[in-house]
Order: C-alpha cells, then sequence, then structure tokens
C-alpha cells in the first residue's frame, strides 16, 4: 500500500493503480496549470462511449474527494444498445485542485485531445448539460462552440429551494394548492 502524501506534490500514482482490474489503463493525465493539479481516470472505451453520444452531462461534487483535492468532476453519457437501455452513465473523473473556469477549459481540452489520440474521433457532443456553475458553462461553450449548452432541472431545483428557505418562504413553497408555488415551480 502507498504511503499517504504529506503534500499534493508527493502525491505519486504508480501501477497497479493506474490501471482497472483488466489491466486497462485508467489514469490518462496527471498535469498542473495555473497551479492546480487534475487527474483524469477513464477507459479507451469510455471516451468511445462519450465520443458516440448526443449528449454529455458534466457535475461537480466537492464532498468525497481525496484530501488535498477541491473536487471531483465527472462526466456523464447515455450508454446503451437500445432506447429502452440507456442510461446516464458516468464515464470520465477527474480529480481536481480548483474550480476556475481554466481549470474546467484545461480538464475539457485535455479529455478533447485524449479522445483524439484514443479513438481517433474529435469529441463534439450535441447536447451538453451541466449544473449552473458559470465557470464550467463558460469553459464548455469556448471548447465545444458548437455544442448546445443546457441547465439541469435538478441543479435548478435544487437552487431555487434554496433561495426559497433564504428568504423563509417554505411554507409557502410547500403548499399544494397556493399561487406562489405554482410560480416557483
Amino acid at each position: 500500500m502507498p504511503i499517504e502524501p504529506k503534500t499534493i506534490d508527493d502525491l505519486v500514482i504508480e501501477d497497479p493503480y493506474t490501471h482497472t482490474l483488466n489491466n486497462e489503463q485508467f489514469l490518462h493525465c496527471d498535469f498542473i496549470t495555473d497551479g492546480a493539479r487534475h487527474l483524469i481516470f477513464t477507459t479507451a472505451q469510455n471516451f468511445q462511449y462519450l465520443f458516440q453520444a448526443t449528449t454529455c452531462l458534466g457535475d461537480g461534487t466537492f464532498r468525497v474527494v481525496p484530501t488535498y483535492f477541491y473536487q471531483l468532476y465527472t462526466l456523464h453519457c447515455e450508454v446503451g444498445i437500445t432506447e429502452d437501455n440507456m442510461r446516464m452513465v458516468p464515464v470520465v473523473y477527474c480529480l481536481t485542485t480548483s474550480k476556475t473556469k481554466a481549470t474546467y477549459v484545461a480538464i475539457f481540452e485535455k479529455i478533447k485531445t485524449l479522445t483524439l489520440d484514443l479513438i481517433g474521433q474529435e469529441l463534439k457532443p450535441k447536447n451538453f448539460i451541466t449544473d449552473f456553475e458559470i465557470g464550467a458553462i463558460d469553459a464548455a461553450k469556448r471548447v465545444f462552440p458548437e455544442t448546445t449548452m443546457h441547465g439541469c432541472l435538478f441543479h435548478l431545483a435544487k437552487n431555487v429551494f434554496r433561495r426559497v428557505q433564504k428568504y423563509g418562504l417554505q411554507s409557502l413553497y410547500v403548499r399544494k394548492d397556493g399561487i406562489f408555488s405554482l410560480l416557483v415551480r
């Protein structure tokens, strides 16, 4: 078992932790931009799924990141053989120490380059769904200019409810017969 690093600079990921149990490369990039460190984990097959999908979904989470990292940013896409068994699944995992627009641009550009290198195709998703993180939205627009951007309904509802709580309007919001709840929803 590797020794726990004392700083982010001490973190070195070596075999067997760079590969899946099937011995496929999983850690594809470990790079630094603007002082922020980024690790990109995925498989060649996942790049194929990402390329074939018409819709890509990006989402950041902060609660499950290891020490020294700030965010786990995941890309999800539709995977399945028929309409009936299509599922949105995570295909790329990015650990990063930052969440700036520059971070997202660097990550998206690296993923675009890796897709071209590994499967010989340029990544151009038709649709990109994201939470309302301005840096991620602006970066996706820059790296994928032909892509239509969409906001995520789950994150919109979550943000609306936070505002409702902030202004003490929960009782009006939860009433099913009230005009307020209809207008807000």
